[in-house]
């Protein structure tokens, strides 16, 4: 049996997902580089800011 820990041991970045809560559709995708922190989610203002294992920040919403 093999197991796949890239994602775990951060070599193979992460996944967000965006869907729409009434319907399930999914409305966008990101590729991130590094996967994020537990609990590293926060919203603010309307944004989404997702802490990534590297250390980094991003931020996900409209202009």
């Amino acid at each position: 049996m093999r197991i796949l820990v890239g994602a775990f041991e951060s070599r193979k970045g992460g996944l967000l997902a965006v869907f729409d809560a009434a319907t399930g559709t999914k409305l966008a995708e990101h590729e991130l580089p590094f996967p994020p922190v537990f609990n590293g989610i926060a919203l603010a203002g309307g944004k989404l800011y997702l802490a990534e294992e590297d250390g980094s920040v991003s931020c996900f919403g409209s202009r």
